[in-house]
C-alpha cells in the first residue's frame, strides 16, 4: 500500500471519529421526553382588590412551585405542561384579612435556540387554568364581613429562560441515561378575576346600607423560576 493511501485511510479514520465524537456529544440534546422540578417567586401586580380594601401588592409576593412534563414534538419545539402552587396572606390596620390560594395548570409551546451542546435558550407561550381560593375577612367600626370563593379561571402567558447542561452523558459514569441541566426561566402571566370580592362587598353593604361595587383582582405578573430538569 502506497503512502498516498495510508495517509488518505488516516485522514478518512480520524474524520469519521470526529463526527461519531461530535455526534455523541450531541446525544444529550436529543431527548424526547424531560420532567422539571421549579422553584419560582411571583409578584403581584396593583389591581382594584388591593387599592380598596388599602393592601400593600408587594405584600402578596410568594413562592411558587411547579413540577413539569415536557415532550419533544419536532427537532426545535416542544410541549410542556406545568402543575403548581401558590399562596400569599395579608392583615392591614384598615380590617381586612385576605388569603388567596392558587393551583394552576399551564401547557406551553415551547421553540428552543441551541448554543453549543451545554446552552439551550428558549422561548414559549401558552395557556393557564387557574383553581383559586379567596378567603377574605374584614372587619370595622360597624361590621363584620365575610367572604370565601372558589374561582375556575383562564388566562395567557408568555416565557423565556435557559437550560445549563452540567450532566450530559450519566450513563458513563454508572447512572441512569438522564442528561441533567439546571435552569433559569422568566414568565409573564395575564390572568384577572371579575369581582372577586363579591361576597364580602355583599354582606357589607347589607350591614351598612351602602351599595359599594365588587372589585377585580389581577393573579399575573412576573415570575421567576430557577430549577433542574432530567431528559430521558
Amino acid at each position: 500500500m502506497s503512502l498516498r493511501k495510508i495517509l488518505l485511510l488516516a485522514l478518512g479514520v480520524v474524520l469519521l471519529s470526529g463526527t461519531v465524537y461530535a455526534e455523541d456529544a450531541r446525544l444529550h440534546l436529543d431527548k424526547k421526553n424531560a420532567i422539571a422540578l421549579k422553584l419560582g417567586w411571583h409578584w403581584y401586580e396593583t389591581s382594584d382588590v388591593f387599592d380598596f380594601w388599602h393592601f400593600n401588592e408587594n405584600n402578596f409576593d410568594c413562592p411558587v412551585w411547579t413540577f413539569a412534563y415536557e415532550r419533544m414534538i419536532r427537532e426545535r419545539l416542544g410541549i410542556e405542561v406545568s402543575l403548581g402552587y401558590f399562596k400569599s396572606s395579608e392583615s392591614n390596620t384598615a380590617g381586612s384579612d385576605l388569603t388567596i390560594t392558587n393551583i394552576f395548570v399551564s401547557p406551553t409551546a415551547k421553540y428552543y435556540f441551541p448554543v453549543g451542546d451545554t446552552f439551550v435558550f428558549y422561548a414559549g407561550a401558552g395557556l393557564d387554568y387557574y383553581n383559586t381560593e379567596y378567603d377574605h375577612k374584614y372587619s370595622g367600626a360597624f361590621t363584620y364581613a365575610y367572604g370565601a370563593d372558589h374561582f375556575n379561571t383562564f388566562g395567557l402567558h408568555g416565557l423565556g429562560g435557559v437550560d445549563w447542561y452540567i450532566f450530559k452523558n450519566p450513563e458513563k459514569y454508572g447512572f441512569y441515561s438522564s442528561p441533567v441541566s439546571l435552569f433559569l426561566e422568566y414568565q409573564y402571566t395575564y390572568l384577572n378575576i371579575d369581582g372577586a370580592d363579591d361576597r364580602v362587598i355583599r354582606e357589607g353593604n347589607a350591614q351598612l346600607g351602602q351599595s359599594n361595587p365588587t372589585h377585580d383582582l389581577d393573579l399575573g405578573g412576573s415570575t421567576v423560576f430557577i430549577g433542574v430538569r432530567w431528559h430521558y
